[in-house]
């Protein structure tokens, strides 16, 4: 069990361990880094601001690794992501020479109501989700135990403070559907690291709230991803119309380039279709 230690004035100051199969340890340290991705472990302590559900929390990932699944070979290293209806779709990700990873994420109620264990789900979707993709996993055998992931869509309130501060999915997670998350993560990983060292070097623009511009810069990187997801979900043949118009925009998005311009006009467009969904009324059954 791993806990957050306080100072007298109730500021972060380290962690209280105390392992399985050893005495607990105290550790102390100038700044905190919350890096625990999913499980965290700063909101779960109190120590962050409230943590909401994300527009994707009610989903679920069922997903394993294979070999023998058919690749396109010449480009065999490409993602293929299969669709069925509204957020039911498929990930084909090639992992080494031999192993491919597929995953299912549907709506977690869709899943229940199949009464089938992990397993039998996947066995399943194999076959009948996509008559392209049930041609490629033929002759495929799992290599890896099934595994299933549910309610990961969050955000977390105020996740940086006086000597602490959370990265990656430690304080957000929105979906895995453009596969964001690796990059934002190691993305923020960097720019934590500047503003620690200007922190720690007392060179930061505020020493009372060090992390506020970091956490201003992860916000809106996070917000772009967001918009982009909406945007493809909610307004799914606005959002390939605007492709086609900012191309250059999604390319550097789509590559983990969320923070190079001061705004992007495929963005701006984006948040305006959605405000004219939202507005309009449009039922979620009608918008795929």
């Amino acid at each position: 069990m791993t806990a957050p230690l306080f100072d007298d004035d109730g500021q972060v100051c380290g962690v209280d361990v105390a392992p399985d199969d050893g005495p607990p340890v105290r550790l102390r340290c100038d700044v905190l880094v919350d890096a625990s991705g999913q499980r965290t472990f700063l909101a779960n302590a109190k120590v962050t601001g409230a943590k909401h559900r994300g527009h994707y929390a009610r989903q679920v990932a069922i997903y394993s690794h294979f070999t023998g699944a058919i690749r396109d070979e010449e480009q065999w290293g490409n993602i293929l992501t299969y669709f069925h209806k509204r957020h039911h779709w498929c990930w084909f990700i090639p992992v080494d020479e031999e192993t491919t990873s597929i995953g299912f994420v549907v709506p977690g109620d869709y899943y229940l109501a199949q009464g089938q264990a992990p397993l039998d789900f996947l066995t399943h979707q194999l076959r009948e989700f996509n008559p392209n993709l049930a041609a490629r996993v033929t002759d495929v055998r799992r290599v890896e135990e099934v595994r299933a992931t549910s309610n990961y869509s969050y955000q977390v309130d105020d996740f940086t403070g006086s000597s602490w501060l959370c990265i990656g999915d430690a304080h957000r997670f929105i979906d895995p559907l453009f596969s964001f998350g690796v990059n934002i993560g190691m993305a923020e990983g960097r720019e934590a690291a500047a503003a620690i060292q200007a922190h720690l070097a007392g060179q930061a623009p505020d020493p009372v709230r060090p992390f506020a511009d970091f956490a201003a810069w992860s916000t809106q990187g996070g917000d772009r991803a967001q918009t982009m997801l909406d945007g493809f979900w909610q307004t799914t043949l606005q959002f390939g119309m605007l492709l086609r118009a900012h191309e250059a925009d999604f390319v550097d998005m789509f590559a983990g380039r969320l923070w190079e311009k001061e705004e992007y006009g495929a963005v701006v467009e984006l948040r305006k279709r959605l405000a004219e969904h939202r507005a309009a009324g449009t039922p979620e059954s009608e918008a795929f």
